[in-house]
């Protein structure tokens, strides 16, 4: 409790996610991943950033992070 994933959609992100992926859903899941990242201000490295960018690029996807 009191944490920026304490709220509705952060505090159950996991489930969210796998629950997308389960369903063929692959670009819902890494909006909502990209949106878990933004709301929280999470600290990623640049590792991730570039490879959450490149599933985006896959995808044909246009995400800010």
């Amino acid at each position: 409790l009191g944490s920026p994933l304490a709220q509705t959609g952060l505090r159950d992100g996991k489930e969210i996610v796998i629950g997308h992926l389960s369903h063929g859903e692959a670009g819902v899941a890494l909006e909502h991943l990209v949106y878990m990242i933004k709301e929280t201000g999470i600290a990623i490295s640049e590792k991730t950033r570039n490879q959450l960018r490149e599933a985006a690029s896959v995808m044909r996807m246009k995400v800010s992070i």
